[in-house]
């Protein structure tokens, strides 16, 4: 995860990454405290847990850790 500081529709918006390719973000509901792990330098994992397929990805259920 990454975060996005310059994102025009969120300050704390906190881009999630696959092999260094970013494919979504996290909810805005979630991204500040995300994003304030972020700066104090704790790791932040995500592990999909579910996801909605109809013919595309509508949504995708994130376990999300945080460390030291």
């Amino acid at each position: 995860m990454e975060q996005d500081p310059n994102n025009r529709f969120d300050q704390f918006a906190v881009k999630v990454l696959y092999q260094g390719k970013q494919i979504g973000y996290i909810k805005k509901i979630h991204a500040q405290t995300i994003s304030e792990e972020l700066s104090r330098g704790k790791k932040v994992r995500a592990e999909v847990k579910n996801f909605d397929l109809n013919g595309v990805v509508n949504s995708v259920l994130l376990k999300v850790s945080i460390s030291d």
